[in-house]
């Protein structure tokens, strides 16, 4: 997660990676609020092109920290994670793609 200083102190802005040029790449979560599954995508944000060759890994923690699912040496910009048995509540998805670490938040909802 990006942040920014305001005239109010710091505050969310953005999630994903940011380079000098805007938001690169983003975390999209489909469905989201998820009950089943969800399928995670990396997308583009600028002319930037998501490398379908390069390896990536994804980690799933629960509100405790705790880490619940992990894949790792995906190819393509999708995977599917199995959300059956999950207890409703917010989730923590990070995503490291090349050099780049991308978080976002996945609602779980029973």
């Amino acid at each position: 997660m990006l942040k920014q200083n305001g005239e109010c102190g710091w505050s969310n802005f953005a999630e994903g990676y940011r380079d000098f040029f805007g938001f690169s790449f983003e975390l999209m979560f489909s469905p989201n609020p998820a009950t089943n599954e969800t399928t995670i995508s990396i997308e583009s944000k600028s002319e930037l092109e998501f490398d379908k060759n390069a390896e990536w890994e994804i980690e799933v923690y629960n509100n405790s920290q705790g880490l619940k699912k992990k894949k790792t040496k995906l190819k393509g910009k999708n995977t599917v994670i199995q959300t059956t048995g999950w207890k409703t509540g917010i989730y923590i998805v990070q995503v490291k793609y090349k050099n780049m670490v991308l978080h976002g938040k996945l609602l779980i909802k029973k």
